[in-house]
């Protein structure tokens, strides 16, 4: 469906003109509509897009403009638009729609190439974007979808941050199994089986399967991390992501993520925090720096 600039959508409180909320449905791949958001700060020059995969469970608004404590999470989430207004990017946030449920995607191909197809979207309605400024950036399965976008969509992401990501579904699930949680048996039924009965359907949603394809391009990878998080552990997850993608020669910072704790529920509120607004710097600073190697060399 093609996007009318013309007719944005309404924003958030504390947004205005010339800022744009843009709503539209992108077809996907496995045949399902999903609803795409674009917040772009407005004016006529280019600007840099983030793509934010959302979280396991939230929605695409709640993770554009903040996602509150409830039901989902314990601690108030921000959303990536107030940071991307902030560092004067776009940013594209997609619901998420999987096999079986909305809301939990994690690593659906079609779910990754639905961005692609909402970047060109916007860039063939005329909305200015640098496209080789184009960034990625996700919390907890956004941070996967985010690591998969930039290893499966050729050149068109320029770096990568991710934040808590699940790295290895398969060892997740076991994890989430073994203590009992009811995700454990929503995740096994959108992959469509058991690890072991069907490596490969779990390796293809797999960051830690795609480190090759990561490391061959180039692209630059931000992991923040805390030990202390007992949703997505890190020493399960992104540690040994990045082990591997460094072993495998590519690039890759780790950030140890230490924000104050909530007591109720350490491990869960070191899981929920998302410091948008470093990962967006450290995104658009190394975007610079590809972007302008890319230039010095032609």
């Amino acid at each position: 469906m093609p996007i009318d600039i013309g007719t944005p959508a309404r924003m958030a409180p504390g947004f205005a003109e010339p800022e744009m909320l843009l709503d539209w449905t992108v077809d996907g791949e496995d045949g399902i509509r999903r609803r795409a958001f674009l917040y772009h700060p407005g004016g006529k020059a280019p600007v840099p897009l983030v793509m934010a995969p959302h979280p396991f469970g939230f929605t695409a608004l709640g993770s554009m403009f903040g996602e509150p404590a409830g039901p989902r999470t314990l601690c108030d989430v921000p959303g990536i638009a107030p940071a991307a207004r902030r560092a004067g990017a776009a940013a594209l946030v997609i619901q998420s729609e999987g096999r079986r449920y909305t809301g939990m995607s994690t690593g659906l191909p079609a779910q990754l190439t639905a961005y692609r197809d909402a970047l060109r979207d916007a860039v063939d309605a005329g909305l200015p974007i640098d496209i080789n400024r184009v960034v990625a950036a996700g919390l907890s399965m956004g941070g996967q979808e985010s690591l998969l976008l930039a290893a499966t969509l050729g050149d068109t992401v320029a770096a990568v941050a991710a934040q808590n990501p699940v790295t290895d579904p398969a060892a997740w699930y076991c994890h989430l199994a073994k203590g009992g949680a009811h995700h454990a048996h929503a995740l096994r039924d959108e992959v469509g089986a058991e690890p072991e009965l069907d490596p490969s359907a779990w390796s293809q949603r797999s960051p830690l399967a795609h480190v090759a394809a990561l490391a061959g391009r180039g692209v630059p990878v931000q992991l923040r991390l805390n030990d202390v998080d007992n949703i997505v552990p890190a020493r399960e997850q992104g540690r040994v992501f990045a082990d591997a993608l460094q072993q495998a020669g590519g690039i890759v910072e780790v950030v140890e993520d230490l924000p104050p704790l909530d007591d109720r529920d350490p491990g869960r509120s070191a899981h929920e925090h998302a410091d948008w607004d470093a990962m967006l710097q450290w995104l658009l600073s190394r975007s610079v720096a590809e972007h302008r190697t890319e230039a010095a060399a032609c």
